[in-house]
């Protein structure tokens, strides 16, 4: 699934330019989806209606609920954070699939600004 990104025509097109310059030379394509279905079946829709389910997601810790454990203004006590912002229904997403393994990560949410 190759998006149409010509050159230098949006901030994706540049990521992909510096990717494709830069990067290892295996084809990353960047796409964007948006979550139809929220855990514990999680399913994002991306172009042309193709719904990726969750066996087929690597999706960034960040964007999932889970704990870190953190240390506060140079204290010894440490303390357990849990961070609960995980994808929801409606959420875009920027997802970076690669053809040769039929993986696709979902590394960020996508924000429109009107």
């Amino acid at each position: 699934m190759k998006p149409n990104l010509e050159e230098g025509s949006s901030p994706y097109a540049k990521l992909y330019d510096q990717i494709k310059t830069f990067g290892y030379n295996r084809e990353l394509f960047i796409e964007q989806g948006v979550v139809v279905s929220e855990l514990p079946n999680l399913k994002i829709e991306v172009a042309d209606g193709i719904i990726l389910e969750k066996d087929e997601l690597i999706v960034a810790e960040h964007l999932t609920r889970h704990t870190r454990r953190v240390r506060i203004n140079d204290s010894t006590t440490t303390v357990n954070l849990e961070y609960m912002d995980q994808l929801a229904l409606g959420d875009r997403v920027i997802i970076l699939s690669d053809d040769d393994t039929d993986e696709y990560f979902v590394i960020d949410r996508a924000i429109l600004y009107e």
